[in-house]
């Protein structure tokens, strides 16, 4: 017999107060959906609940088996093989009847991750009128992704407590025949986006590897110029209500140069470095110029610019020419929270109690965000953001006069570009990264108060910065003479007078990384000691394992100032891939797999802090020297 799966309210209730505990703003959704005509309930062979669907040709089709739903389900999980239920990260594609994701759940491990995407939040809606899943909603293990756009589930995947697991791990995508059927679609969209992810956070995660030598080195360079230069936190609410440019070596710069030279003194110019030499070369200055990237090719943008009396806004990680250039006419700010793996000056300048805080912006690895934050933190408005195509119209990738045109860049030629709409509403090509830009711009403007306003025509949408005609913008908004005097007068008095201390910061450090290098000795040789075919193996991990985490505790700062140094061990560690966990598993293979990860873990470890331990007395001694 076929009747409404909404007939049941016991199920619906006790499956909606277990969703409003977990999953609040998705249990506030459900509750205002209406019953949908879509769905029918009846019963399988074995008496057990079956759900259908009612198809657009008006046909009927189950979600689940018709004759025994939850042995289907279970045969089906295990036939996946153990990736996908033994310390398994995996994302199942639709919720179908309950009874695939049900079977994942009892069937797999607690050290099993659980993401549950489904696209139709009516279906899922009818599901929980059918059969009681309070204990699977319940489960911290699992996470529900329902209505979601596809791009917006890639991003969640690498949010919350669990991101290591995808970073570590990568994710199993389970897909029932049902959700093949319903979500061709969909799934060839998550899979794009998914795989686009990754390869965003696996190039923020080399980053933070590769580079982070280098970043330590360059910090450690330029405290000599920070003690010269000022904390941004002094330009805090310095320029409420100014309106400013934030300008970026997009192709639309080119047009809009002219027209903005004539407003020269009428806005607050915020110019990234990659942009400054362009405008030098046109006969006009910025009011800040602001760098970001680490790299000696970034410094090349400044090697022509002869008599610039700009003022530099920088991340203390950049490469110490520029620095040197803008002696006693820097400020400098650190990284915000809000990004998972800024570069790995934060914690160096976080150890650093005798700077203090310099004021934080968010990047998201663009230097346009900086530049776009500050005008924020200032109190600016509007923001108008010129030459940040974020795309690349007429097949252009940047102004005329930018350096990167006399670049050999042959990744230009193999690169997957994508496609996003242009604020002339037509279709124009973008990177993979600069994709991400335009999704962190959104998520940035969000919290901006003022207006923030696109005048690129040609260039990729910004969502919260509509696009307005420059020449409105100028008539409109740059009406009166913006004087900008309060940058240079808020450089005094400069950081100097905190020389000493900052001296006696490092040797702290220093002497706090040597007692690190110390305890991963006696950690190495109780570990020596464990042999991983011994019965008591899981025993003598979790005692090294409490002696390392007191370790720990104790020198907190020198293992916040190792870790990014020694990126992919303490990934490993902590995705923990494979069969085996932290603690081993039930063989002796599996056993040396997480003998080896911790070894790994230890060796790199104990190789940063003796390299951290010999820089930062180095420094303390060449700073005592000023």
């Amino acid at each position: 017999m076929v009747t409404s799966p909404y007939n049941n309210q016991t199920y619906w209730r006790r499956n909606l107060e277990a969703l409003e505990q977990r999953e609040p703003e998705l249990a506030r959704q459900l509750k205002c959906l209406p019953a949908s005509q879509r769905f029918v309930e009846s019963r399988a062979v074995d008496g057990s609940p079956l759900l259908g669907i009612v198809l657009e040709s008006g046909q009927m089709a189950a979600l689940c088996h018709t004759e025994k739903p939850r042995l289907e389900a279970e045969q089906w999980i295990r036939n996946l093989g153990e990736g996908f239920h033994r310390n398994a990260h995996v994302l199942l594609l639709g919720f179908g009847a309950g009874y695939y994701p049900m079977a994942l759940f009892e069937l797999s491990d607690n050290d099993t991750s659980i993401w549950i995407v489904e696209p139709d939040i009516d279906l899922f809606a009818a599901a929980l009128h059918v059969m009681d899943f309070t204990k699977l909603i319940s489960a911290s293990r699992v996470r529900f992704a329902v209505r979601l756009p596809e791009e917006q589930v890639a991003r969640l995947l690498f949010s919350g407590s669990n991101c290591h697991r995808m970073r570590g791990q990568g994710i199993q995508m389970a897909l029932s025949n049902v959700a093949k059927g319903l979500y061709a679609g969909y799934i060839q969209q998550l899979s794009s986006a998914i795989n686009l992810s990754i390869q965003t956070e696996a190039l923020k995660f080399k980053t933070t590897e590769i580079q982070g030598k280098t970043i330590l080195s360059n910090v450690l360079t330029n405290l000599r110029f920070m003690l010269q230069g000022a904390p941004f936190n002094r330009l805090h609410s310095a320029a409420v209500g100014v309106p400013a440019f934030i300008i970026a070596p997009g192709p639309s710069l080119q047009d809009a140069l002219p027209q903005i030279t004539a407003y020269r003194d009428r806005a607050l110019w915020i110019t990234i470095d990659t942009a400054h030499p362009i405008l030098l070369n046109n006969g006009v200055s910025s009011d800040l110029v602001v760098s970001l990237d680490f790299t000696e090719l970034n410094a090349r943008h400044f090697e022509t610019i002869e008599n610039d009396k700009t003022i530099l806004l920088a991340f203390p990680g950049i490469d110490p020419s520029i620095s040197e250039r803008y002696r006693g006419r820097t400020f400098f700010y650190d990284h915000c929270g809000a990004v998972n793996f800024a570069p790995g000056a934060t914690q160096i300048l976080r150890s650093l109690d005798g700077f203090g805080s310099v004021g934080g912006l968010v990047s998201y690895g663009s230097t346009a965000h900086i530049a776009m934050h500050a005008a924020r933190m200032m109190g600016c408005s509007p923001i108008i953001l010129i030459g940040n195509d974020l795309a690349f119209p007429d097949e252009k990738w940047y102004s005329d006069g930018a350096m990167q045109n006399k670049l050999d860049q042959p990744e230009r030629e193999s690169e997957l570009l994508l496609s996003v709409t242009s604020n002339n509403d037509g279709i124009v090509q973008t990177s993979g990264l600069y994709k991400h830009y335009l999704d962190t711009f959104t998520e940035l403007i969000k919290g901006c108060a003022a207006p923030v306003y696109n005048t690129s025509l040609k260039g990729a949408r910004i969502e919260g910065a509509p696009y307005v005609d420059i020449n409105d913008i100028l008539t409109q908004y740059c009406k009166y003479t913006v004087d900008a005097a309060f940058l240079a007068s808020s450089l005094k008095p400069d950081l100097g007078y905190k020389h000493l201390s900052l001296c006696n910061d490092l040797k702290i450090l220093s002497e706090a990384c040597q007692r690190a290098n110390r305890g991963f000795n006696r950690l190495m040789e109780q570990l020596n000691e464990i042999n991983p075919a011994a019965t008591s193996f899981r025993n003598d991990m979790i005692k090294l394992m409490k002696s390392f985490f007191k370790m720990l505790k104790d020198e907190e700062k020198a293992f916040n100032l190792c870790t990014t140094l020694c990126s992919r061990s303490t990934l490993l560690i902590l995705g923990q891939g494979g069969p085996s966990s932290l603690f081993g598993g039930d063989s002796a293979q599996v056993n040396q797999e997480a003998y080896q990860r911790c070894s790994d873990f230890f060796n790199d470890m104990q190789r940063a802090m003796k390299m951290n331990g010999k820089l930062f007395n180095e420094t303390a001694l060449q700073l005592k020297q000023i």
